[in-house]
């Protein structure tokens, strides 16, 4: 399998660049794609020699089962991806998880108190991966505030209930410590989405047109705010300076 790379119109994966690109941002694009190839170079014997251990040394290289590779899923979705050419055994498969929500699923206390929110609800998830306890204290602490400070409407926090920090939460504030996240998307008083812009909570959100406030941390997710903006036009504002914590 073979999917081209034209670093002269196609951004680096890890780069929120737009499409079109201008001349720095095709020279660096090409830089990464020399480095990345580099990489994949130096790294192989490695890589081969694991699979001898492993497999015996009768098992077939790196490069031999790359080349048998028939067909691929891809996590993406092309309604946020810039025009590109794929070969056919390379499928974007992005949103496949997502499916009509089902409020049944919703547990049912938290579902009477979404339901009683008259001037409705925030919902506020950084993802699986940042905990409470990676956010600063000062972070949460100024979190704390600016939520109080939203009352009526009420904020559902997605966070370890025991990395909140000493300062309790105003009354209409809810933490959780997890959440039906696709079936909460749906809720018809769900306000905003205030999320972390992680790939699964990107097409979940845009399934379910949610206005999304995206405060990205690390990797992808500033890629994905990008695309968000430029593909989808839509608004979101982008937090990336402050949201570094």
């Amino acid at each position: 399998m073979y999917n081209p790379q034209v670093p002269s119109i196609l951004a680096h994966t890890m780069q929120p660049f737009p499409h079109p690109m201008n001349l720095w941002q095709r020279t660096w694009t090409l830089f990464l794609h020399a480095h990345y190839k580099l990489t994949v170079w130096w790294r192989r014997p490695v890589q081969d020699s694991l699979i001898k251990r492993f497999f015996g040394d009768k098992a077939p290289r790196v490069e031999q089962l790359r080349q048998h590779v028939h067909v691929a899923l891809v996590n993406e979705n092309p309604v946020l991806e810039a025009a590109r050419p794929l070969p056919q055994s390379l499928i974007p498969a992005g949103g496949m998880h997502v499916k009509p929500a089902d409020l049944g699923r919703i547990p049912s206390d938290l579902r009477k108190w979404m339901d009683e929110a008259e001037d409705g609800f925030l919902f506020v998830s950084f993802g699986s991966i940042i905990k409470g306890k990676d956010i600063d204290l000062v972070k949460k602490r100024a979190l704390v505030h600016s939520f109080a400070a939203l009352a009526p409407v009420r904020v559902l926090w997605k966070i370890e209930p025991d990395a909140v920090g000493e300062e309790p939460v105003a009354a209409n504030v809810r933490v959780e410590a997890w959440a039906p996240q696709n079936d909460l998307l749906a809720h018809p008083k769900l306000r905003l989405f205030v999320s972390h812009c992680g790939g699964l909570s990107v097409q979940e959100a845009s399934y379910h047109g949610v206005p999304m406030l995206g405060t990205p941390f690390a990797v992808d997710q500033f890629v994905n705010l990008e695309k968000v903006v430029d593909q989808a036009k839509v608004q979101v504002k982008w937090l990336a300076q402050s949201a570094r914590w």
